[in-house]
């Protein structure tokens, strides 16, 4: 799960096309719906750095048993989500004071 918000949504997805990693199209029944494919340069790059992705986070879990692990990442979810409203770059920060 990722927290982004939309305007750095659209800059990552354009930055993923330009790379040549996704494609994207209008969706057919709603043309303000982009529909995004993972293009064959993306399905090799995920599938070569997964395993290390994978090889991290049970690198950085291994600490906790196996139920733990699952504890940890359903309250990290929960914590994620409860905070969701402060994502946007300056959500929640207060006003500066006029001088």
């Amino acid at each position: 799960m990722v927290a982004v918000d939309k305007t750095n949504t659209g800059r990552l997805v354009d930055q993923l096309e330009a790379k040549g990693l996704v494609k994207r199209r209008p969706n057919d029944s709603d043309r303000r719906v982009w529909m995004l494919r993972c293009t064959p340069l993306g399905h090799r790059i995920r599938k070569r750095l997964r395993p290390r992705a994978l090889a991290t986070q049970e690198r950085l879990l291994s600490c906790l048993e196996p139920a733990d692990r699952e504890l940890f990442i359903e309250l990290m979810s929960r914590v994620v989500r409860a905070n969701e409203k402060y994502v946007r770059p300056g959500a929640g920060r207060r006003k500066r004071k006029s001088r």
